[in-house]
């Protein structure tokens, strides 16, 4: 499955328990993650995502490290679950 077929099977499927993870959706987690690190400060680049998963919470580096490294998934699954955090 190509990266458009396997979007388009998420987007059509977007109810679904069964959303196919790979680059895409790890992308969008880590702009995630990027501006949840950012939020807060002033005159912060903000991701062209922002708007549609704003962030909530400021975290660290660290922190955003270490989600990426070991969990991305689960903050995937967060932010498609009304939008919560990824702490």
């Amino acid at each position: 499955m190509t990266q458009s077929e396997r979007a388009q099977w998420n987007r059509e499927n977007s109810g679904s328990q069964d959303i196919l993870p790979g680059a895409l959706e790890k992308d969008l987690v880590e702009n995630h993650i990027h501006d949840e690190i950012c939020f807060g400060l002033p005159d912060a680049k903000m991701s062209s995502f922002h708007k549609k998963f704003p962030p909530t919470i400021s975290i660290t580096l660290r922190r955003g490290q270490e989600i990426l490294a070991t969990d991305w998934y689960s903050c995937y699954r967060n932010m498609m679950n009304g939008n919560s955090p990824c702490e």
